[in-house]
């Protein structure tokens, strides 16, 4: 439910298109981005990763209690794949009202992409028509609590982005200074 669009000037001393992307502790793994996402241990993401297994009623209620679904019943997942498992929790959220507070509905955000499609197409004509662009990030929440909209994030200061390099820095400087 939300979305992020950046257009970044290089050497300007703000953040870099790699900023955002700096690994500032150990590299996360598939499983470990499937843990986080889902509540379930490692171990048992494991072995859901390995073709032919399915995911128990057990799971199902390890995600439930770690706050990953909602509170509908989702014996609809048993027997079903990871994939499934991740779909659901990524793309889906549960909106409960006064008429629906036994059975809440769930919705999925493809506005969101029907939005990130418009802003580009619109980005694409300003730049054939010689307006001015985005500058910086743009960020769009969806579920309705506001964002600011336009950040303007400063660099990183761990001196693990590729603009840390003096040469670097000289030549974003030299090639791509901000019109």
């Amino acid at each position: 439910m939300q979305f992020h669009i950046a257009r970044h000037h290089l050497g300007d001393g703000l953040a870099c298109p790699y900023c955002q992307c700096v690994p500032l502790g150990p590299a996360s793994t598939q499983a470990d981005v499937y843990a986080a996402q889902t509540g379930l241990p490692i171990e048992r993401i494991l072995q859901l990763l390995q073709p032919g297994d399915k995911l128990s009623d057990d799971d199902v209620a390890l995600v439930r209690a770690a706050g990953k679904l909602s509170s509908t019943p989702s014996d609809d997942l048993v027997g079903h794949r990871l994939d499934d498992l991740i779909a659901r929790v990524y793309a889906e959220i549960s909106i409960a009202g006064p008429t629906t507070a036994d059975r809440p509905v769930l919705l999925a955000a493809p506005q969101v992409s029907l939005i990130a499609g418009t802003l580009a197409a619109v980005e694409v004509r300003k730049a054939q028509l010689g307006i001015p662009r985005l500058d910086r990030r743009l960020d769009l929440d969806l579920t309705g609590l506001p964002q600011g909209v336009l950040r303007r994030p400063a660099h990183d200061t761990s001196g693990r982005c590729l603009c840390a390099s003096p040469f670097r820095r000289r030549w974003m400087r030299d090639l791509y200074q901000p019109l």
